[in-house]
This record gives structure tokens, C-alpha cells and sequence, in this order.
């Protein structure tokens, strides 16, 4: 039970609780006036320590908590260190140390311990106080009331304290720090900002899906916050800071909030910069972040109609037995709908991976999660072959994947940028390759198979695995424009699959199977050749857990 690891996410803040208004000539606080010593400016700093009982170890892991939304920017530095001594039978023996990296005056240095209601505190005669579940920790060294021993007289000054923690009768594993010390309006910046973080992920074209994100404290409200040449205003979204143990005494003070920042959806670097009213005194602080921006897919409208489904009589295959899950030929309608003029690439498959996809549970469905965890996927089974993915095919398509990957990425495309994309329906896809003009065997049109006009293994214009995007088009585009349509990637359909189907619906009934054992696949592959497979009528049928390098999805989206 002692092998856990506590995690102390640390952020550290200036609040000052009032601004001097000469700023160029910082106050030092007087040794022999004590009402000099008032609580006037803190620094404030709040997170977890990493416990390791395998290696009795700790270290402070920076990360904001709660409502503590930015770092400081300048004049204070890391400063606070944690070490264990000792570790046995789940209880910890820590030194914390805080040390001097400047030459600022600072006293009454506290640390106060959070949610130890179900932790023992072995040592508290060195501790001050305890209340509620807090315990309060003095650096004794560093007392407001001795201001001989303001911290730090000079740099490298230092003060430890111990702390003896049991967490054999704990739950929770958490235990939270708030560090405060006094300043007394020194070197205290009116303005403040966070390095800005990326939120999501960036889709080219689409207005949606990725955000910029920096906080912000501006004690002053004057500050001008620009993304290289663009200014851009203070967010408000934010509730003002209350720490919990000052009531609201910080209620007034500045304005605290965050700002969501989408300067371009260009791919990049740039430059957050806020600039403080006085820049002579406070320097310019600027904070450098790169975009990276993902492919969006491009779509095809295919309007309200009906087509010729299935095999006909001009069919080199017609009166073969093995397509007999290909008839009867009859009209088939369909709904208005997108479909993509390409398959899902590499780079578009690559932003759901990196955005952790495979972790998300809330995108694959309750099978498709149980699939996910029972194999160990973690990404798709093809992402580390070079002759599949990695920077130089990202305007291949994604291959590899299984249907319930296919359904997952859909799922998260749909989340991330509000738009309803789906797998196609079997008769979708059929008429995005065929149109409806005519029972063509190709998308190119005719009966007469021409191996140079799609990727498969006779063809002479590409010698890889799997080929660019488009590099068939125009010559081989369905009548849609949909490009390696036949060949390239073999595309699952949202369809289960069911032989003798489309005897129902050439009586009318156009309702897909509601389950089965097997998904429709359509589409030709880039490792095979003959003709039978190329065909706008063939229906591969997979399980869903099928992980062939073929496997590819092109999307579909409803257009109402």
C-alpha cells in the first residue's frame, strides 16, 4: 500500500495587495521600523511533490492547481526544494528547504499543508498551527517579528524544516502546499503572464478545435498584450483569486483572468508579449509558442439522388458465382450527404494520435474501448513502419487501422471541430465511386480495367506501398471527384455485412443489416492487382477487429 506516488503540482504567484506608485525606486522595509512590516505583497506558491518510496526520493513538479492560474515572471526563481530522509512503512521523513536566488528582502516565510484529514503529522510540536485540516509550517528563521533575520540578508541564504508525515491510514494520497512569504511591495510587477499553452489541436480551415491559452495578471489594467503585431484584449472569464485562507482581502486587486488566443491557423512560431504601462521599470516580458496545424479533410457534396447499385450485365464478372452478393443491380437512393475526395492521410489521422486519442475513452463506444484496452493499442498498429507513416507520408493514407479505430477518430473529428462526420454507409460509398449516370464497372468509367489509372501492385506510376493523395487524378476520380477511390487504401463502410442484402433492397426496403459478424470494406489495395477487386460493386467483408495494412476509412458527413 506504500507504493504510490504523490504529485505535487506547483505554481507559483506574485499577488501584490497594492501597487506603489512610484515604481522606479522600490521600497526596502526598515529594520528599526516595524510598521514597515505589513502584509502588503506575497509570494504565494501552491502544487505537489513527487514522492518515489521505491527510491526514496521527492521532487517538485511544477504544475497550476485550482484556481491558481499563472507563474511569476522575473524576480523570483524556483526557490523551494524537498528531499526525503527517511521512508519506512509508509511514513515520510521530509526536509523542505528554501533558498535565496535573489536579493529581494522577504520575511514570515510559511508553508501551510492542505487535505491531511486522513494523514498523522508525527512531529507537530515543530509546527505552529493546525486548523481544520491545515497544518501551518513557519520557517523559523524568517518571522516577521525578527527583522534582523529578514530573508534573504543576502543571495544563498537558506532556512530547512522537517516534517514527518504517516500515510498508513490514508486514501487519498494527495497532499497540497500554499507557500507564502512577505515583500512589502517589492520588485512586485503590475503585470504578469503566464508562457502560453496549446488547448486541442489546430485544424486548418476550421474555426474550431484548437486554442491558445495564457493567463494573465494585470494589477494596474493597462497592460497591451500582443501575439506578434496583433493586440489582443484580457480575458474576464476567470473568477477573481481567493486562496481560501485570506477570505476575499484579494477581492480588488487587479484582474485576474485568462485569454483564449487563435492569432492564425497557419502553422508556425510566435511571439506573446505583454508590455506593463511603465516599461522603463518593468520589463518587457515575451513568451515564444509554436502552432502546429493539422490537415482539415476536403469534402464532396453529393446532392439527394439515386444510382444503379450493384453488378450488371456489361460486368466482365457478371456470370461469375463469386460476386453473387453483388445483385440484383437495382436503384438505390440516397439522402444528401459529404463524402471525402480523399482518404483520411497520415497528417489527419496523425492530430487524433496526438491528442491522445487512444486514451479517450468518451471516442470509442463501449466495445470499442474494450477492443482498445484487451489489444493494448496505443496507437495504430502501422505508426512506427516508415513505409507507411512518419514525415514523409503524411499525404499518404492511414492504413492499419481497424474499424473501431475508424469509428474512434470519426468520433473525435466530430468533438473537435462540431461538424457531424461519420464512416460512409455502404450504398454512400458505392455512389461516391460510380455516380449515377450509368452501372460502370470503374470509377473512371466503362468495363475495361486500366491497372495505370489507381495504385495496385502492377501499376507503373508508383513503386512504394501506398501512394499520395491524388496522384491518380484526374484520370482515375470517380465522376464525383473522389481520387484513389479503387486502389491505394481499402475503405471500411459503416455497413455490417450480409450476402444476400440487396435482394431487399430491390424490393424497397433500404434499411442496412442491423448486426452481424463482418463490416463491409470497399475500394481496391495498393498490394494487389487483379481487376475482380477494383471493381465499383466488390464488397470485402472484415472483422472489425482486422488490423490488415490495407485498412484505410474515407469520411462521409451529413449535410443537414
Amino acid at each position: 500500500m506504500y507504493h504510490f506516488r504523490l504529485l505535487f503540482a506547483i505554481t507559483i504567484l506574485i499577488i501584490a495587495f497594492g501597487c506603489s506608485g512610484n515604481q522606479s525606486e522600490p521600497k526596502i522595509p526598515s529594520q528599526s521600523d516595524d510598521n514597515q512590516y505589513v502584509d502588503s505583497s506575497r509570494i504565494m506558491s501552491m502544487g505537489f511533490i513527487e514522492f518515489d518510496p521505491l527510491t526514496s526520493s521527492a521532487r517538485v513538479v511544477p504544475e497550476r492547481n485550482g484556481d491558481f492560474h499563472f507563474n511569476i515572471t522575473s524576480f523570483i526563481k524556483p526557490y523551494f526544494h524537498v528531499s526525503i530522509l527517511d521512508f519506512k512503512k509508509g511514513v515520510f521523513t521530509v526536509k523542505m528547504t528554501v533558498e535565496n536566488p535573489t536579493s529581494i528582502q522577504a520575511w514570515d516565510v510559511r508553508i501551510y499543508f492542505l487535505d491531511l484529514a486522513d494523514k498523522k503529522v508525527l512531529n507537530p510540536d515543530g509546527f505552529s498551527d493546525y486548523y481544520t485540516n491545515v497544518v501551518f509550517v513557519p520557517f523559523i528563521n524568517f518571522r516577521k517579528e525578527d527583522p534582523d533575520r529578514a530573508f534573504p540578508v543576502g543571495p544563498g541564504g537558506t532556512d530547512s524544516e522537517i516534517l514527518i508525515l504517516d500515510f498508513n491510514n490514508s486514501t487519498n494520497p494527495n497532499v497540497y502546499y500554499l507557500i507564502e512569504c512577505s515583500l512589502n511591495e517589492q520588485l512586485v510587477e503590475p503585470v504578469q503572464i503566464d508562457r502560453p499553452f496549446i488547448k486541442g489541436v489546430f485544424l486548418s480551415n476550421s474555426p474550431m478545435g484548437g486554442a491558445v491559452i495564457a493567463n494573465v495578471l494585470d494589477h494596474q489594467g493597462d497592460a497591451i498584450v500582443t501575439v506578434d503585431a496583433s493586440q489582443i484584449g484580457l480575458g474576464d472569464s476567470e473568477p477573481m483569486f481567493d486562496d481560501g485562507l485570506h477570505g476575499d482581502e484579494l477581492a480588488g486587486d487587479g484582474i485576474f483572468g485568462s485569454m483564449r488566443l487563435i492569432p492564425s491557423v497557419e502553422p508556425g512560431f510566435y511571439t506573446l508579449t505583454v508590455k506593463a504601462a511603465d516599461p522603463v521599470t518593468y520589463p518587457t516580458i515575451k513568451h515564444p509558442f509554436r502552432i502546429k496545424v493539422y490537415p482539415s479533410p476536403e469534402m464532396i457534396l453529393i446532392p439527394v439522388g439515386e444510382f444503379s447499385m450493384g453488378c450488371g450485365p456489361q460486368d466482365p464478372y457478371y456470370n461469375e458465382d463469386w460476386i453473387a452478393d453483388e445483385k440484383p443491380l437495382h436503384q438505390h437512393p440516397t439522402d444528401a450527404y459529404y463524402i471525402g475526395k480523399y482518404e483520411v492521410t497520415v497528417g489527419e489521422y496523425q492530430a487524433f494520435v496526438e491528442d491522445n486519442g487512444y486514451f479517450k475513452q468518451q471516442f470509442w463506444g463501449s466495445t470499442g474501448w474494450l477492443v482498445r484496452e484487451d489489444l493494448g493499442l496505443t496507437k495504430p498498429v502501422c505508426w512506427d513502419n516508415p513505409g507507411f507513416c512518419g514525415p514523409d507520408k503524411l499525404d499518404h493514407p492511414m492504413v492499419g487501422l481497424c474499424w473501431y479505430e475508424a469509428q474512434a477518430y470519426v468520433n473525435w473529428l466530430s468533438f473537435v471541430t462540431g461538424q457531424p462526420y461519420r464512416i460512409p454507409g455502404e450504398a454512400e460509398w458505392e455512389r461516391a465511386c460510380r455516380g449515377d449516370a450509368d452501372d460502370r464497372s470503374f470509377p473512371w468509367g466503362g468495363y475495361v480495367w486500366d491497372k495505370e489509372k489507381c495504385n495496385n501492385s502492377s501499376d507503373t506510376k508508383d513503386t512504394s506501398l501506398t501512394s499520395p493523395e491524388g496522384l491518380y487524378s484526374p484520370d482515375g476520380d470517380s465522376p464525383w471527384g473522389c481520387a484513389d477511390i479503387a486502389g491505394n487504401a481499402l475503405e471500411w463502410t459503416n455497413d455490417w455485412y450480409k450476402n444476400d442484402i440487396y435482394t431487399q433492397y430491390e424490393q424497397g426496403n433500404y434499411t442496412p443489416p442491423a448486426g452481424g459478424t463482418y463490416k463491409v470494406a470497399r475500394g481496391g489495395v495498393w498490394w494487389w492487382y487483379e481487376d475482380l477487386y477494383f471493381r465499383c460493386s466488390f464488397r470485402w467483408n472484415k472483422t472489425p477487429v482486422d488490423f490488415d495494412d490495407a485498412n484505410g476509412l474515407r469520411l462521409a458527413k451529413s449535410a443537414d
